[in-house]
C-alpha cells in the first residue's frame, strides 16, 4: 500500500498539518452557556404554548424560572466568565507608564 493510499481522501486534497486543535477554555464555557439559555429559550417556547392551560401559576413558574436564570447570567457576567479574553483597562495603562524615579 503506497503512501497516498493511507492518507484520508477529503474533497481531493491533500491534507496538511495536525487535526488536533487545542481550543481555549473559554469556547467551551461559550458552548456551556449557549446550551444552558439554548434549553431556557425551549423551555419558555414550550410554556408559552400551553400558557391558557396553566393559568395565574405557569405565569409564576416561567416568572420565577426567568429571573432565576437572569440572576445566573448578572453572575456570570459579574464574575467575568463571559469575558473571552484580558481586558486592558485605561487605569491600567496610565499606571505603567509612570515613571517610578520622580
Amino acid at each position: 500500500m503506497g503512501h497516498s493510499m493511507s492518507l484520508p481522501f477529503e474533497s481531493g486534497i491533500i491534507p496538511t498539518g495536525s487535526a488536533h486543535l487545542r481550543l481555549p477554555v473559554q469556547y467551551y464555557l461559550v458552548a456551556m452557556f449557549f446550551v444552558i439559555f439554548d434549553v431556557e429559550t425551549a423551555i419558555l417556547l414550550t410554556w408559552a404554548t400551553v400558557v391558557t392551560e396553566t393559568g395565574w401559576i405557569g405565569y409564576a413558574a416561567a416568572f420565577a424560572f426567568t429571573v432565576f436564570l437572569a440572576i445566573s447570567l448578572a453572575y456570570l457576567w459579574r464574575a467575568g466568565a463571559l469575558d473571552w479574553g484580558t481586558q486592558v483597562h485605561l487605569r491600567d495603562i496610565t499606571n505603567t507608564r509612570k515613571d517610578p524615579a520622580r
